[in-house]
């Protein structure tokens, strides 16, 4: 049968429904032959049917028609909001963003794919992702970022860094630890590290240029050291044990000067020097245990005890006083002068004896000779 009216078909059932004759057996229209639009407030389906939108049909969901839902393509869903496409969905879960807006999640839960716009930005109120993740393109992170939630979690960096990377806070992190190290470190420029290794883990360091400065060498663990000067502002210690010993192969250019008057020695009554060569040497006191060589000594003052003077090579004296408990002789080449003689005993000459270049007597036999008067 077919209706035809000149005008609209107004329906006003009594019961304020039109309802088929019996339930799920009756479309509205055909396959092919489709009712144009359908203008209904509400649709119900009653926790049973469904509704299709054949070919690329749209579901608009507000009055000007710009908000919708539709299938773009084959196996593909477009969001449209203010007649402008936000997102696709594809029959392999992958979620496309706007190629010509911005879109925002405030959460998005992907166990598949997540492809943006190649034009736009879009973003995310929080984004989990439970298997792999590739971005390609510049990236740009605000806010605090975790890396791994375990350290058996890796971060492998194939770029090169074009920034500075400092830490968060001051004397706070380590870059590495005691257990895990990094290998080498290379710094081109200057390295400001406020101490390096402790006593009970010491490192090794090779510094070929530079300075080291306030600071202890060999403080904690001596050793040897190789310099080509060695300069000293302070005190010097030289060993701390009388078993060291120093070695000096070069020369002194300087004076050694003792820090207290009379009161350091050179050697010991146990270790002496075996010679001294002084061109010139002011001693107050000299005490030899052996045999002293001395070319030229000017003697102020104190006592030459228990040795023969000019024994190997004699030579004039002059004294003021000679007091003698053994013998005197003189040369028998070279007349010697005293300004007066005065003995306890004899006086024995083999010769004559003058006053004034004048012999006395051939033979002093007197008991006593009284010159001059």
């Amino acid at each position: 049968m077919v209706l035809t009216a000149a005008a609209d078909i107004t329906l006003t059932p009594g019961g304020a429904n039109v309802k088929p004759g019996s339930d799920s057996a009756i479309d509205l229209g055909v396959s092919g032959t489709a009712f144009r639009e359908l203008f209904v407030d509400a649709i119900d389906l009653n926790g049973q049917g469904s509704i299709s939108v054949g070919g690329t049909g749209r579901i608009d969901l507000d009055a000007d028609d710009d908000t919708s839902v539709r299938a773009s393509a084959d196996d593909v869903i477009t969001f449209e909001a203010g007649a402008v496409d936000i997102a696709q969905m594809t029959a392999t879960q992958a979620i496309s963003g706007s190629s010509i807006a911005t879109g925002s999640f405030s959460y998005v839960h992907v166990s598949s794919k997540v492809s943006g716009s190649s034009v736009s930005t879009g973003s995310f109120g929080r984004l989990e992702v439970g298997g792999n993740t590739n971005l390609t393109g510049n990236i740009t992170i605000g806010g605090n970022m975790t890396l791994g939630d375990a350290d058996s979690d890796s971060i492998s960096i194939s770029a090169d860094l074009t920034s500075n990377l400092i830490p968060n806070a001051d004397n706070t992190y380590d870059l590495g630890s005691s257990a895990k190290q990094w290998k080498d470190l290379y710094i081109n420029g200057i390295g400001y590290i406020d101490q390096l290794g402790t006593d009970g883990d010491p490192v090794t360091a090779y510094i070929n240029a530079g300075e080291i400065d306030g600071t202890v060498i060999g403080g904690e663990s001596a050793a040897a050291a190789t310099v080509t000067t060695l300069s000293a502002t302070g005190d010097v210690d030289l060993g701390d044990a009388t078993s060291d010993t120093i070695t000096v192969t070069g020369r002194f250019d300087s004076d050694i000067v003792p820090s207290t008057d009379s009161a350091r020695d050179l050697g010991t009554s146990a270790l002496q020097f075996a010679e001294a060569h002084i061109d010139t040497g002011y001693i107050d006191a000299i005490t030899a245990t052996g045999t002293s060589t001395l070319s030229t000594v000017d003697i102020g003052a104190g006592a030459i005890d228990g040795t023969t003077i000019g024994a190997s090579s004699a030579a004039a004296a002059t004294f003021t006083t000679v007091t003698t408990t053994g013998n005197v002789s003189g040369s028998s080449t070279v007349t010697g002068s005293f300004g007066r003689v005065q003995t306890a005993g004899d006086i024995n000459a083999s010769g004559r004896v003058y006053e004034n270049n004048t012999s006395v007597i051939d033979h002093a036999t007197a008991m006593a000779i009284v010159f001059g008067g």
